[in-house]
């Protein structure tokens, strides 16, 4: 049988720029949770943890499509559930890592605000999340910060003056994002921020390059198959992998 071409693949058996970025921030994830639950004392996991969240919020934001997805929702609550009555049964760390109810919060603003399309609006609720972001903290994952990622992405993939000119306020958010767990009060190597930092840059410009075109980075094709297979179970993959790194938490710690 006659091997087919990269060309004449589909497009839908292609992964592209957008999923090779919901890769790394899957990845990330992983390396941030297996320093949370199993190894928190190596900073370093957490560290690179941190270019998880903003890269997820991104994509949401330049996704820019809403739907109500009961899935999403319960299974943000079925995870949260599970996770408070481990801390709560074993006193195991704290309620776990969980954003599917901030990204869902997130995705009901930017949609709301991009039905209204006014402007003020926009202004408004920045300014209530920031108000409101050290309470927040108290009962959501990275309090506002999820919101301020979507609603400045949202903008920035549909106003090039967005990207540009606010390009100071994502590495405020970024900076946020690190404080958020308090890292900065922990003795960490300012190599290692240095470092992050310019990751997040390479970020942004990764950023840039998907809001002017979504390029296909097509390989073989079992590749294609294990990346894209990955970017469409990302939610099941997110679930999977606190249940397993829990459990292990738990083994390792003493707690079963």
């Amino acid at each position: 049988m006659k091997k087919q071409k990269k060309a004449d693949l589909p497009i839908s058996w292609r992964p592209n720029l957008y999923d090779y970025l919901k890769i790394l921030a899957l990845i990330t994830m992983l390396i941030d949770h297996i320093g949370y639950y199993l190894f928190p004392e190596v900073l370093v996991l957490r560290l690179i943890g941190r270019i998880a969240f903003p890269t997820f919020l991104f994509l949401v934001g330049f996704n820019g499509s809403f739907r109500w997805r009961r899935e999403l929702f319960w299974r943000g609550i079925g995870i949260r559930v599970f996770t408070s009555f481990v801390a709560w049964h074993f006193s195991f760390w704290s309620f776990g890592a969980n954003i599917l109810i901030a990204i869902l919060l997130a995705r009901g603003l930017m949609h709301f605000l991009l039905e209204t399309k006014n402007k003020i609006l926009w202004y408004v609720s920045f300014l209530l999340l920031l108000l409101s972001h050290s309470l927040m903290l108290n009962f959501l994952d990275y309090g506002a910060l999820s919101f301020f990622f979507v609603l400045r992405w949202s903008k920035a993939s549909k106003d090039k003056q967005w990207f540009f000119l606010w390009i100071p306020v994502m590495i405020w958010l970024f900076l946020q994002n690190i404080q958020v767990f308090g890292f900065w009060r922990v003795n960490g190597n300012w190599t290692q921020y240095c470092i992050l930092i310019a990751c997040f840059l390479i970020l942004i410009l990764l950023f840039r390059i998907l809001t002017k075109k979504n390029y296909t980075l097509s390989w073989k094709w079992w590749w294609n198959k294990i990346i894209l297979r990955l970017s469409q179970h990302a939610l099941l993959f997110y679930g999977v992998h606190i249940m397993l790194l829990v459990i292990l938490g738990l083994l390792k710690f003493g707690r079963l």
